[in-house]
């Protein structure tokens, strides 16, 4: 095996193997600065534009573009109408269905798209810019506000026609296969039904919006036993109104639509420019009335297409700057690697603007499309925008995958959604543990609807006489217990990354204490003292005979350490962590490789190799830590060796020291875009649905561990570590080491240095 570029230290950091020093003397260079200034940064992200020289034939020819909150799938069709389907992270239905907002459409007479056309997606301004004969669009959303605008100017007078709408046209039964984007109610004795979205015109303003007079969740809570503890989550589904207004210069109101809800508005007079406005807002609100005053409000204090446009500008600038990683092929090398490394590079930025353009709403984005699901007529199914496949739930497994990317991108704001979900239902959570396990603390659930109950569905409709309220049906995680130790991890990483105060006081610790409480409280004590978890199942894998889980007992020795290791300990929280930390039994182990449980039934139910939790992300086993030989052979006897969705065998691949194995992997994720459609990034569906986050996550976590290498304590830091042999990099990442690692590999020599940290 050839290593390049092997273990090269940051200065700063408490120590690195002998070996390490060994190999990284070589390559380790002294000359020269290797931070991009910020004009060369957007200028290299600038060569991954997205561009198109002809129109769509329908939404799967569609660009995403967002502000976090806000977000569009954008396409001009072949009659040279342009589409905007509009999605925000909040706008559950009175079912727990996601919902989209509608769609605006934008028809210019004459038709400045018939000979000549251009679309692009300029990422470093977080713009599409649509041009035609003598035309040239510019959508652009406020980084502020749910506001978004098409603006620009035709040398010829057009005119306009707008068209707001919504399928939604009266009360209508969810069934059969259309119900399993209602996961939570679905296959269950009771009729599922959403309400008729409802339309507002004014001389110059077209409104569309939804509004929940009946709510899912009281009935959700009786059913699971959790009625006495709804004033812990009240009901947000209950009143919860969502839509969209939309105005332009010269623009009035033509009619309403007749097969749809929604209105048309159209040019008083034909004009050279063009300036359209879309508005959108979402809450509990008591009144429709109410509603609409909030979103008139949106209307009135959005800023002029220009300053929305310089303000997006601004705003992606800082975002780009923050982190980048850019593959090139090393002097010589082939068409078919420089293919590689463009295609590789391109894939890593589209993800991270997507999940840019989704990641700042009031609800983690999911995992199963995100924002950017388009009606599924391209999968067989004649269902509209609004079904995705495995529906409304969180599904921790899958939804983990894109947001621990965001660590080594410093991209923390967009965190804070998933981490406020999780403490949204805390309180709900520890009542439910109480309850259903007589156990202190709390366990999070494989799969939690946005209020933090169980899908009915999993819970179990044909309840028996007698049966237990913690006694549920999905055999698939009833004994995973390992969600609550991946997300306090996950949140050490996020206050390592960038040290905040707030963050640990307020949101870390509040939340470990409850997580660690649990594995206290619950779990029985073997003959020797050691905690032994039974009941137990190794994740949805193994189901029978399991104790002490990998998963866990990683998740344990992970997380307890580095708690202890935080400043500013209560005393009872350091009793309860370093108590707890005296009795873990260890890892299991078995002839040089990790296994996935101390005991299991071998028998599978699933495609998942549990046993990488110990490499990864809990990260005690690999080329950092010194034992990357047990990695090594954990990976190459692994039963499953699919590479798809979320399976994460290509991070654990490059933790263990296995450059080619890596590379061969992520240049498979990448080459995993859906060919029924033309963005790059509409991943999968795989496991889940299209664009399948958990591939996008995925195709970053193996590029980032293929340059970047820590240990679980931070204070190991590898770069480029095996990388692959006719590859070169220069990148910009987050360290749990507190530090931000600029580093360039150029024809195999590397130079790397530490930024000041954030906030420095």
């Amino acid at each position: 095996m050839e290593h390049l570029a092997l273990g090269i230290a940051i200065t700063g950091l408490a120590m690195l193997s002998p070996c390490a020093l060994a190999q990284s003397s070589s390559s380790m260079q002294s000359q020269g600065k290797v931070a991009l200034p910020a004009s060369e940064i957007l200028s290299r992200i600038h060569q991954y534009d997205v561009n198109w020289d002809s129109p769509s034939q329908d939404s799967t020819g569609s660009m995403p573009i967002g502000n976090g909150q806000l977000a569009a799938n954008v396409w001009v069709d072949e009659a040279g109408i342009l589409h905007l389907l509009l999605a925000r992270t909040d706008s559950w239905s009175e079912i727990s269905r996601l919902l989209k907002i509608g769609e605006v459409t934008i028809k210019l007479t004459p038709n400045p798209f018939q000979n000549h056309f251009h679309q692009s997606l300029r990422l470093t301004n977080g713009t599409i810019e649509i041009g035609g004969n003598q035309t040239l669009l510019t959508i652009a959303l406020d980084p502020n506000q749910p506001v978004l605008t098409i603006f620009g100017s035709s040398q010829t007078p057009v005119s306009a026609q707008v068209t707001l709408r919504s399928w939604r046209t009266t009360r209508r039964e969810i069934k059969g296969e259309e119900a399993n984007s209602a996961w939570t109610m679905m296959n269950g004795p009771v009729k599922l039904y959403e309400s008729a979205d409802h339309s507002v015109t004014s001389k110059t303003q077209a409104t569309i919006y939804h509004r929940n007079e009946e709510s899912c969740v009281d009935f959700t809570l009786g059913f699971q036993g959790l009625s006495p503890y709804k004033n812990l989550i009240g009901d947000p589904l209950l009143h919860r109104t969502f839509g969209a207004a939309v105005e332009g210069a010269g623009l009035v109101a033509k009619r309403q639509l007749t097969n749809a809800v929604g209105a048309e508005l159209e040019s008083k007079k034909p004009t050279k420019s063009i300036a359209i406005k879309i508005a959108s807002e979402c809450g509990i609100f008591n009144t429709s009335n109410a509603f609409l005053g909030h979103l008139n409000q949106q209307v009135r204090r959005s800023a002029s297409p220009q300053k929305i446009k310089a303000e997006s500008a601004a705003w992606w600038h800082r975002f780009w700057d923050r982190s980048y990683v850019f593959v090139t092929p090393r002097h010589g090398a082939s068409d078919q690697t420089k293919s590689h490394c463009f295609h590789v590079t391109q894939s890593y930025i589209l993800q991270r603007f997507m999940m840019a353009c989704a990641g700042r709403g009031a609800y983690p984005f999911k995992f199963n499309g995100s924002l950017f699901t388009v009606a599924p007529h391209w999968f067989g199914l004649d269902f509209n925008p609004d079904w995705r496949r495995w529906g409304d739930g969180y599904w921790w497994q899958n939804t983990r995958l894109p947001y621990w990317a965001m660590v080594a991108n410093g991209d923390f704001d967009e965190m804070e959604p998933l981490f406020h979900l999780y403490e949204s239902i805390l309180p709900l959570s520890i009542a439910r543990t109480k309850l259903y396990y007589k156990a202190k603390g709390t366990y999070f659930p494989e799969t939690v609807s946005f209020f933090g109950t169980y899908a009915n569905s999993d819970y179990g409709w044909n309840r028996k006489p007698g049966q237990a309220p913690g006694d549920f049906d999905a055999e698939w995680w009833k004994y995973a217990w390992n969600q609550g130790l991946e997300l306090v991890q996950m949140m050490l990483d996020r206050y390592n990354a960038d040290p905040n105060q707030e963050f640990l006081t307020k949101e870390l610790l509040p939340m470990a204490r409850q997580v660690i409480e649990f594995f206290d409280s619950y779990f029985p004590r073997d003959a020797s003292g050691h905690l032994k978890l039974t009941p137990d199942q190794v994740v949805e894998t193994y189901r029978n005979g399991v104790t002490n889980d990998t998963p866990c007992i990683a998740g344990l020795h992970a997380v307890l350490p580095r708690l202890l290791a935080l400043r500013h300990l209560s005393k009872t929280d350091k009793k309860l962590f370093s108590d707890l930390y005296k009795i873990l039994p260890p890892v299991a182990i078995k002839n040089g490789q990790i296994m996935p449980a101390e005991t299991f039934d071998p028998q599978r139910f699933n495609v998942e190799n549990a046993e990488f939790y110990a490499i990864w992300p809990f990260r005690l086993f690999g080329i950092a830590c010194g034992t990357g030989a047990i990695a090594a052979k954990t990976f190459h006897e692994r039963e499953i060796k699919d590479n798809q969705g979320w399976q994460y065998d290509g991070q654990t691949a490059a933790l263990a020291g296995l450059e080619e194995e890596a590379k061969k992997l992520l240049i498979e994720k990448v080459g995993n875009s859906n060919p029924h459609f033309r963005f790059p990034a509409m991943w999968g569906p795989n496991y889940d649905w299209l664009p399948d986050q958990t591939q996008g996550g995925n195709i970053m976590l193996t590029l980032q561990s293929m340059l970047l290498q820590v240990n679980n304590n931070g204070d190991v830091s590898l770069v480029g570590l095996g990388w692959p042999k006719d590859w070169d990099f220069q990148f910009k990442l987050y360290s749990i080491s507190g530090d931000i690692v600029a580093a360039k590999c150029q024809d195999g020599s590397v130079t790397t240095r530490p930024l000041p940290p954030p906030g420095s």
